[in-house]
């Protein structure tokens, strides 16, 4: 009952996390067989299992933070809160590097702060980030003493116009008409797998006009008579106005997109880990789920098997002559 095998902790750590099996359920599944195994006993392997992946953790945030870009975004994480009897709200934090196909979760004691992300870029090696426009990215590089250019999310604002549409719905609809053009544009650039300096020449000639229209007509709403700054469509109208020149840096660079949906995407297993189990037991707790999550979402995003992975990372470490580079999910060669 004390010991356990490296292909059984992966079994149980990607039942988890990335299929959402609860612990008790996979209790249930083992002692349904011959092996008789206590609940502590398997919240102490699957510990043991994330403690040992620590180096894994590091080399993939290392490469991460190498990249030129990123998309980042944050999540809700919640925590017991063992003194009131109650769960404290959380945030853990998603880098994601598009160039080397990995990801990492990070976790200051649930803070949604500037702290957290300054702690972060200041490692960084690279100039742009991606974001929701969330107030702790807008001065980010100013605070570390470094060159970092913001760019904004198309899909957030479009999502706030179509929260306009019951309330407002000629004006959501005459803003998202210009949101959709932009996004079909960039359709076609992917759907025909084009490179990246012929995407710039193409965004010069289309998107440029397409992002001109836009920034006119949103600053003659705001311009209009009765235009109301609060109300939905204003806000949406507004929250536009204030990004939407940060969409200009995409047309002098290729390998950079209109909006921030891969954050999006790869923080969906995290969320859907969340609606399953709720909420983590304590701080710790919170910040392991960081690390396998990291290892999961890493695999997915280089298209490789979590489980086999785990696998491997669990039973050995570097041989003689390779690094943790070699072995991060993006570069590993498999026997």
């Amino acid at each position: 009952k004390r010991h356990t095998t490296p292909e059984l902790i992966a079994s149980l750590l990607v039942n988890k996390y990335l299929y959402h099996i609860p612990i008790e359920r996979q209790m249930d599944m083992l002692n349904g067989g011959d092996i008789k195994v206590a609940k502590t006993t398997l919240h102490n392997w699957l510990t043991a299992g994330i403690n040992s992946i620590d180096a894994a953790y590091e080399a993939i945030r290392e490469k991460v933070l190498s990249d030129n870009r990123l998309h980042i975004d944050e999540t809700t994480m919640p925590v017991v809160d063992s003194e009131n009897h109650c769960t404290r709200k959380g945030y853990d934090w998603g880098f994601i590097s598009p160039t080397n196909r990995l990801m990492f979760f990070t976790r200051m004691n649930g803070s949604r702060g500037m702290e957290v992300l300054d702690k972060q870029l200041k490692d960084y090696k690279g100039l742009y980030i991606q974001h929701d426009g969330y107030g702790a990215y807008v001065n980010v590089g100013e605070r570390l003493g470094k060159k970092i250019i913001n760019i904004p999310c198309l899909a957030h604002m479009k999502r706030k116009f179509v929260d306009s549409i019951s309330n407002h719905r000629r004006k959501a609809e005459e803003g998202l008409e210009y949101i959709d053009a932009i996004f079909h544009n960039e359709k076609t650039y992917k759907d025909q797998n084009l490179e990246p300096y012929i995407i710039e020449a193409k965004r010069e000639i289309e998107l440029r006009p397409l992002l001109d229209a836009f920034k006119k007509w949103l600053k003659e709403q705001v311009c209009a008579a009765g235009f109301f700054a609060e109300s939905n469509i204003g806000k949406a109208i507004t929250y536009a106005l204030e990004r939407i020149d940060g969409l200009y840096v995409v047309i002098k660079n290729g390998l950079l997109d209109v909006s921030n949906n891969m954050a999006e995407r790869t923080m969906r297993g995290h969320a859907m880990g969340r609606s399953n189990y709720l909420f983590c037991q304590n701080e710790k707790s919170a910040e392991r789920t960081c690390k396998i999550y990291t290892i999961i979402e890493s695999c997915k995003l280089s298209k490789i098997d979590p489980y086999r992975y785990l696998c491997e990372i669990l039973s050995r470490k570097p041989l003689d002559g390779e690094t943790w580079d070699q072995m991060l999910p993006s570069n590993i060669k498999f026997a």
